[in-house]
């Protein structure tokens, strides 16, 4: 990780969780995703200041009262505050990954809330390694904790591999926002599943929660099948996504690079061609 994200991931925390009617603040996914891509420092601080525009102050810091379980606040939006005091001060005393032991297998039964976004923002903090960001990570999946309901469909038995597959053939095919959304948490998942190896029932607990969620949401994305433009070559993606200032065009071709090189496969480009195929 360069300086120059250090210090811009490090200033997000003057920033809130969410912006305008609820919607996630992606500044910080956005910025590791350009950083995978390979823009530069110029170009990450050009689109930090593009995006901060919409971006309101951080609440007052709110103490977690002492001695108080973490898990009763799960879903309360306004406990934002109040959570990312206690996370902090958590990874104060703890390194993350004894943090996530206890608390990734909690977390993961209330994936879908703010349509993955607590997901991806923890998976983008722990790559990141900048304890601000992993504190206000955890506090907003945390805040927005929400549990989907128990699917039978065979769907939320599948592989973590296979779902995001799925995922990535249907935004191939219709350019849907929430087939974006279940491509990147997909990915997300992936990043933090090696916090779960060492409990091989915590793994399956987290991947059929997450097949719950990636259940409830599969039901809104087309179905019918639509065309499909010739994939372009990875570096041209790459350039448009670097030069967009879309958060989840970039966060979608950024995690699109990264399944292909654990997967293999042509879906991958296809899917991210269609990402950058409306932009100048």
């Amino acid at each position: 990780m360069t300086s120059e994200l250090s210090r811009l991931l490090a200033a997000g925390s003057a920033f809130d969780a969410e912006y305008g009617p609820s919607t996630p603040n992606q500044r910080s996914t956005a910025l590791n995703a350009l950083a995978q891509l390979g823009a530069d420092e110029a170009r990450l601080v050009q689109w930090a200041t593009h995006y901060e525009a919409r971006l309101p102050p951080a609440p007052p810091a709110e103490p977690w009262p002492r001695g108080e379980a973490w898990p009763p606040r799960l879903g309360v939006p306004r406990a934002w505050p109040a959570y990312r005091s206690l996370f902090a001060e958590w990874l104060d005393n703890e390194s993350l990954s004894e943090l996530l032991t206890p608390v990734l297998p909690q977390l993961m039964q209330g994936c879908a809330g703010a349509a993955f976004h607590g997901l991806n923002r923890l998976a983008c903090a722990v790559q990141s390694s900048s304890p601000g960001e992993q504190a206000d990570a955890l506090a907003y999946w945390a805040c927005r904790w929400w549990p989907a309901p128990v699917s039978r469909s065979a769907a939320a038995g599948l592989s973590l591999q296979a779902l995001a597959t799925r995922a990535a053939e249907a935004y191939a095919r219709s350019g849907h926002h929430t087939a974006l959304q279940l491509v990147t948490s997909a990915q997300a998942l992936r990043v933090l599943l090696p916090f779960l190896a060492g409990d091989d029932g915590q793994a399956t607990a987290a991947l059929a929660a997450y097949g719950c969620a990636f259940d409830c949401a599969w039901g809104v994305v087309p179905q019918r099948p639509s065309p499909t433009s010739a994939a372009l070559p990875w570096a041209a993606i790459t350039a448009r996504a670097v030069a967009s200032n879309d958060a989840d065009t970039i966060e979608l071709v950024a995690a699109c690079r990264e399944q292909h090189a654990a997967y293999g496969g042509a879906v991958w480009q296809l899917a991210a061609t269609r990402a950058v195929a409306t932009l100048s």
